[in-house]
């Protein structure tokens, strides 16, 4: 859902967020993403779930970076007319900023009886106000220096102690660069395996372009995922094999951010292949918004005919627009 940029300066950014929920097409939303100046590295977004209450139901928010490394930041929050704030020493991941805040009276924008199912579906409408303080100067700065340091090594026989083999490709690496980004690579390199003893990492059925734009992550923090939908959906294969986490978030948002009528069942298709809840449960809500179009493709029939479980549950979800 989109947002705009309130004010913006180093180490603070102020955003609104005017959500619009509706307990039938889904249960969780998500934020476009947004970045602080001179906060490298770094992308925030803000995800809402809905609770279980349908007449009177709850939210749990939280502000989401693509940064694992723990971060301290001041983060204060407008929800409607509800202010709370949260001060942060150890932000890895998500930080919940509210969990089981009640939806006041005031929120609610109109109801909706369905004659076809003798139900009403309540819909909301609640302005979001954030606000980041970031506080994290000296480990921000360390954080660039090492990216910085570690960047000459990409794609370089010197101190390499591993090697990928994607094919007839033969790209160099260092096990404690892939083990760092990797919980997989890091199992697999501290181990009895025989790419440990061998030094040697065999990779099958995957694009080395794609092998290296993961290496180029790895050593140098920066992505094409965060910008190319067609690289993003190709990533997050190899995120999610590897366990690629931060690099999961990033294809994730890249393709929430970008979905279209034109390769949302590309997308959906990706999220339930590859684990990605969230993302899976964004084209299903993009997809009921834009049925007409989407159902009459030749992508869905295909699809429907693959995916039967999957497919399901989007024509229950469909059903109930």
């Amino acid at each position: 859902m989109s947002l705009t940029i309130d004010e913006k300066k180093d180490d603070y950014v102020k955003v609104t967020w005017p959500v619009k929920l509706c307990e039938f097409l889904a249960r969780c939303y998500h934020s476009d993403q947004f970045r602080i100046d001179n906060v490298n590295n770094v992308i925030f977004s803000m995800k809402l779930e809905l609770g279980s209450s349908l007449s009177n139901p709850t939210l749990n928010l939280s502000v989401q970076k693509s940064n694992s490394e723990a971060a301290h930041a001041l983060i204060k929050m407008m929800v409607g007319n509800s202010p709370t704030q949260t001060v942060t020493n150890d932000w890895k991941r998500s930080c919940y900023i509210s969990k089981s805040m009640t939806v006041s009276g005031q929120t609610l924008s109109r109801n909706l009886y369905d004659n076809n199912y003798g139900s009403t579906h309540y819909y909301y409408e609640i302005p979001i106000t954030c606000e980041i303080f970031w506080r994290s100067k000296i480990n921000r700065n360390l954080n660039n220096n090492l990216y910085h340091e570690v960047q000459k090594f990409y794609n370089s026989e010197e101190l390499s102690d591993v090697t990928i083999i994607v094919g007839k490709v033969k790209i160099p690496a260092h096990k404690v660069v892939l083990a760092a980004h990797s919980e997989v690579f890091s199992k697999m390199l501290q181990s009895e395996m025989k790419e440990a003893k061998e030094g040697e990492i065999n990779i099958e059925d995957l694009d080395p372009e794609i092998i290296l734009e993961m290496l180029h992550y790895c050593y140098k923090g920066e992505t094409k995922a965060s910008q190319d939908t067609e690289v993003a959906l190709q990533m997050l294969e190899v995120a999610d094999i590897y366990q690629i986490f931060k690099l999961k978030i990033i294809c994730e948002s890249t393709l929430m951010d970008n979905m279209s009528t034109d390769n949302v069942l590309n997308i959906i298709d990706a999220a339930d292949d590859h684990n990605a809840e969230d993302l899976r449960r964004s084209a299903i809500t993009f997809i009921v918004a834009h049925s007409k179009k989407v159902l009459a493709s030749s992508k869905f029939q295909q699809l429907f005919y693959r995916k039967q479980d999957l497919m399901f549950e989007l024509m229950c979800a469909v059903g109930n627009k």
